[in-house]
């Protein structure tokens, strides 16, 4: 339509445009799609486990933020590295065991 036409002309891009800046390919009905994840080196499965994992070794309930720097992203980040969920399972519960020891 006009709109279309207007938008093409004036150099307005389609990231000012509502959006988030992530070509549309990456972005599914619930997010970003694990195929992004994995473009930017991250495996999606790998590191939701390892949260997981991390929480229960640490102790953690309710909302706690994975930032840099934090016990948590600190724990994750170790397990996350490991790339195996049985060896990632066993390292947790010895974290367990480290920290009420």
């Amino acid at each position: 339509g006009i709109n279309a036409e207007y938008m093409g002309s004036s150099g307005i891009n389609a990231e000012y445009m509502g959006s988030s800046g992530i070509n549309a390919e990456y972005m599914g009905s619930s997010g970003i799609n694990a195929e992004y994840m994995g473009s930017s080196g991250i495996n999606a499965e790998y590191m939701g486990t390892a949260v997981m994992e991390a929480r229960k070794a640490l102790g953690i309930t309710g909302f706690y933020a994975i930032k840099k720097g934090t016990p948590l992203y600190k724990a994750a980040k170790e397990l996350y590295n490991i790339k195996s969920f049985s060896k990632m399972r066993r390292r947790s519960i010895a974290m367990h065991a480290e920290r009420t020891a």
